[in-house]
């Protein structure tokens, strides 16, 4: 404790004998209150412009990134009745060595272009697609279920007006 007071002393002693306090000191009363009331709106000024305008321009992006993701929710919402009529009839059997062959014909007819194709250990496949049509997903998908692939995962990113980023993991449900 004794060598913060000691610090600040020695602060105080060099500011009090530095070149530009002394010229502060000699300024007239008047002078010296303009230059406090300047300093303190270039303060103000310094303040809304690195700090709150920053504030101000994430907090318009969060909100606009709500209101879509809203309108993307309501739009899953209003294609959820037209996913249920389709759902699916009679699944034909599909052998797992032919699930990749199926998903990549697939979704070439539907113009879908698989950015990523992984395979994992289970007998699953992990798929991510970028940027698609979400309708063209859709009808993908329903033709691999009537296929007799399922869906394990699906997670559904809006990426522009009607376009999302898409990552799956689908596979065969064995007996």
């Amino acid at each position: 404790m004794s060598r913060l007071i000691q610090l600040k002393g020695e602060l105080a002693n060099r500011v009090t004998r530095s070149r530009a306090w002394q010229h502060w000191q000699q300024l007239p009363a008047r002078d010296r209150s303009m230059l406090l009331g300047l300093a303190g709106g270039a303060a103000l000024l310094l303040f809304y412009a690195f700090v709150w305008l920053p504030l101000e321009r994430k907090l318009d992006a969060s909100n606009a990134r709500y209101q879509q993701e809203r309108e993307f929710l309501s739009y899953l919402q209003e294609q959820a009745p037209t996913l249920r009529r389709a759902a699916p009839h009679a699944r034909s059997s599909l052998s797992p060595e032919r699930l990749q062959g199926v998903v990549t014909s697939t979704a070439q007819q539907h113009g879908l272009v698989l950015e990523r194709l992984d395979s994992e250990g289970s007998g699953r496949l992990l798929i991510a697609l970028a940027q698609a049509p979400f309708d063209k997903i859709v009808r993908w998908l329903q033709e691999l279920e009537e296929q007799g692939v399922t869906l394990f995962e699906v997670s559904l990113e809006r990426s522009g007006v009607g376009k999302v980023d898409a990552r799956l993991a689908v596979g065969i449900d064995e007996p």
